[in-house]
């Protein structure tokens, strides 16, 4: 293993405490950036902490109020003494120059702490840790570092109505303004607002009621949008959801093209349908054994690939069909309950939504207890495992069509109906009416089909 000395920059640190002492505007730009770990020098920390604690309480700070803070708490001697703290103030001033030198002190930190990050990751490689798990927390840890540029998190509450007076003149001149990110069907988002980010939602139905018809159906709405779609498909392999994203684009019949039976002009609709998909910033992850762990790194590794490939899209969507499927990752031999393992995975969902600040619609089976019902609309109580599920999602949706229940034999009348069972905050609970196009599994506004 290498001995080199750890990554720091002691001059930078000089000339951030010199301009500190020297001018309060320096010391008010370098206090939003920096904290004493910064500080690679000990005897740097120690003086940063004094100027930390003198600005809280509202004192003057120069060499005399800071040698007298750490004679107090006996440590003036530890930096070197008054003698030290006058060479630092005699340092070529850097003043102007503060926020430069600051953000160089905060990059060496970051540095030595992606060192020790992968020092940790190295050690335990031999452990028992299961892979997944290992590259999910590290790669958990490395973000942290990358994400670690500034402490200016403060505002006062006049720049934060400023800002709000600026949104709410946006929302106002845009017709139909949606807050979340759009689903594309307009009644669903006038009630809800839009997927809102950083929360999960939970769509849940029969096997074979539309699940994932209508998560196909939001992810190129979505992406539409111009937002980054990341797709986790345990159950549904990755050329049947390309197949039903283009049958949806064209409107085509799924049976028709698992057949091989299109027209040839509706070949020539799934041509161009395939060439319009194609464009749109998705990226289908089809690996049947995700875990709590694994959603974490999959996610990454399918952002980096919209990048790359769709020229930097903004993240909009994390969708994950469905549930039920996902793996436990504990350890082996453990007797655990299925409601447990399912807390464990929509906790992991809810936690998904809120590290990358994006909606997370997560699939959910339905239990049969609904099937015994003359009002077969399904209410929270159905869910699977319900207690977990309900308490992680910040919105629940469930699918309900008539057309379901139809025998073989009946006119299906392509009407569906969105119930929305929870709504944390901001939307409206109820029913949406929308329509199935039961050929290509697509769901739309009921009003363009229903007129």
């Amino acid at each position: 293993m290498s001995t080199a000395a750890p990554p720091s920059d002691l001059e930078a640190e000089a000339a951030v405490i010199s301009s500190a002492m020297l001018s309060s505007d320096a010391r008010d730009e370098a206090l939003t950036l920096l904290r004493p770990e910064h500080f690679f020098a000990d005897k740097h920390a120690r003086v940063w902490e004094t100027i930390v604690a003198l600005t809280e309480a509202e004192r003057k700070v120069d060499i005399v109020t800071i040698s007298g803070h750490l004679k107090a708490s006996g440590r003036l001697d530890q930096i070197g003494g008054t003698p030290y703290l006058a060479q630092l103030i005699d340092a070529t001033p850097a003043v102007a120059h503060v926020e430069e030198h600051a953000q160089t002190v905060r990059d060496m930190w970051r540095r030595r702490q992606l060192i020790d990050a992968c020092r940790a990751a190295l050690s335990e490689c031999n452990g028992t840790k299961s892979v997944e798990a290992l590259v999910s927390d590290h790669a958990a840890t490395l973000d942290g570092v990358l994400e670690a540029r500034t402490l200016n998190t403060q505002t006062t509450l006049k720049s934060a109505l400023r800002a709000e007076v600026e949104a709410y003149e946006r929302r106002s001149r845009t017709t139909g303004y949606v807050p979340g990110i759009p689903t594309g069907i307009h009644e669903l988002d006038r009630k809800i607002g839009g997927l809102g980010r950083g929360n999960l939602y939970i769509v849940a139905a029969r096997p074979g009621a539309g699940k994932t018809g209508l998560a196909v159906t939001l992810a190129r709405n979505v992406a539409r949008g111009g937002f980054g779609v990341v797709f986790l498909s345990l159950e549904m392999p990755r050329d049947q959801l390309a197949q039903r994203a283009a049958a949806q684009e064209g409107g085509l019949d799924t049976k028709e093209i698992n057949e091989g039976r299109l027209t040839a002009v509706n070949f020539a609709v799934y041509s161009s349908a395939i060439r319009k998909c194609a464009e749109l910033p998705i990226v289908i992850d089809d690996d049947a054994k995700q875990t709590p762990a694994s959603l974490r790194s999959a996610t990454r590794r399918a952002v980096r690939r919209l990048q790359a490939e769709h020229d930097a899209s903004r993240l909009g969507l994390i969708i994950v069909d469905y549930l039920q499927l996902m793996e436990d990752d504990g350890p082996s031999g453990r007797n655990r309950t299925r409601e447990e393992e399912v807390r464990k995975m929509s906790t992991a969902c809810r936690k998904l939504a809120k590290e990358f600040n994006v909606p997370v619609v997560a699939l959910s089976q339905l239990n049969r207890a609904v099937e015994s019902r003359p009002d077969k609309r399904p209410q929270l109580s159905d869910l699977r495992e319900s207690g977990a599920i309900e308490q992680d999602a910040f919105g629940v949706l469930m699918l309900y069509r008539d057309d379901y229940y139809r025998k073989p034999s009946e006119t299906p009348d392509g009407k569906a109906e969105i119930l929305i069972r929870k709504l944390r905050q901001g939307g409206t609970t109820g029913t949406v009416e929308c329509a199935f196009i039961g050929p290509s599994q697509a769901f739309a506004d009921y009003q363009e089909n229903f007129r």
